[in-house]
């Protein structure tokens, strides 16, 4: 059975029999060189833990790869998973930051649909992107946006064109209410810096999971 995935991806496969890691990034990492995954990567190795790196969507890429869109992130994701049980993985765990930790999560709480996943370490994890939006952008935005169909968010090193059904599939996506359902282990990392998720909300809606471990 081949695979072809429409998106970048590095892997480390050298330890057979061993646990492995995806990672997906938030939209807006930079390709493979930031430094948080330079460093994760070399401590897995160092333990002898596999791993693979996938960029669904980065607003830095020079080639188009889809449309933003929770949706498509959970498919690609789902299918690293499933190719990854393909190839007789047994112990699969997901490292998710931002938006991969949004989706990391959703997964997660498909039980029934991807029962591999053994454990998820996630960073800065936006629960509900339609609260994230309106603090981002403000309630005025949101309606013009949803008047245009798509807005333009600009970043100090580049710019996203997110199409309105990111909005409408973040309120039927219902993280908050559905991560009860993960019963993988969990380790939430959260910044408290940060002005867009609140680092005590976050923590309480991470209280759902009844094996997780929230560190601010």
């Amino acid at each position: 059975m081949s695979h072809y995935f429409r998106f970048p991806i590095q892997c480390c496969l050298a330890y057979p029999g061993r646990p492995i890691a995806v990672i997906s990034n938030g939209y807006g990492e930079i390709g493979f060189n930031r430094l948080i995954y330079s460093r994760f990567k070399s401590v897995l190795e160092k333990m002898h833990i596999n791993w693979v790196h996938y960029v669904y969507y980065a607003r830095t890429l020079p080639w188009p790869n889809g449309k933003l869109l929770i949706s498509e992130g959970l498919e690609s994701l789902e299918s690293i998973v499933k190719w990854l049980s393909h190839k007789k993985f047994k112990n699969i765990g997901l490292f998710g930051i931002s938006f991969g930790a949004n989706i990391s999560l959703d997964l997660a709480s498909r039980v029934l649909e991807c029962p591999q996943i053994e454990y998820l370490i996630l960073v800065n994890t936006p629960i509900n992107y339609y609260e994230f939006r309106i603090k981002q952008l403000g309630e005025q935005n949101l309606k013009e946006w949803e008047k245009l169909g798509f807005i333009d968010v600009v970043y100090s090193d580049g710019e996203v064109r997110v199409p309105y059904q990111f909005i409408t599939e973040s309120i039927e996506q219902k993280l908050d209410i559905r991560m009860k359902e993960v019963s993988s282990p969990v380790l939430a990392f959260q910044a408290e810096s940060d002005a867009l998720i609140d680092c005590a909300s976050s923590r309480k809606t991470f209280e759902q999971i009844e094996k997780s471990h929230f560190l601010p």
